[in-house]
């Protein structure tokens, strides 16, 4: 593909609203870089683990839309429900914070699947 039709490509998928614009991605960036302190320091304290799969999408979504991609009601993130949830079940609903690595490897690679 020429630069020319590259040009052409972006600035038609801008034209339909496929990229937001240029502030719109500055401030999704700045917020992504928020939640990604916020989660990190939350999981340090707590002594959980992070899930390696997802975890740019679960930031990008949230820094997107202001509240959690799996389970909307909740608009801060993290939050004691998942701490709840991963004390008592192992793992928050979006299976983004984990009790540990051991859970998270024995939920992921079931025997026999």
């Amino acid at each position: 593909m020429t630069n020319q039709a590259k040009k052409k490509t972006l600035k038609d998928a801008k034209a339909l609203g496929l990229i937001p614009p240029k502030e719109k991605r500055t401030m999704i960036a700045k917020v992504s870089n928020h939640v990604t302190r916020q989660i990190i320091k939350f999981a340090q304290k707590h002594h959980f683990i992070i899930t390696p799969v997802g975890y740019s999408y679960y930031v990008a979504s949230f820094a997107e839309f202001g509240c959690c991609p799996c389970a909307p009601p909740r608009k801060s993130c993290p939050c004691e429900e998942s701490v709840n949830e991963v004390l008592t079940l192992g793992k928050c609903k979006c299976q983004l914070f984990w009790i540990s690595y051991e859970t998270y490897l024995a939920e992921k690679f079931k025997e026999g699947e």
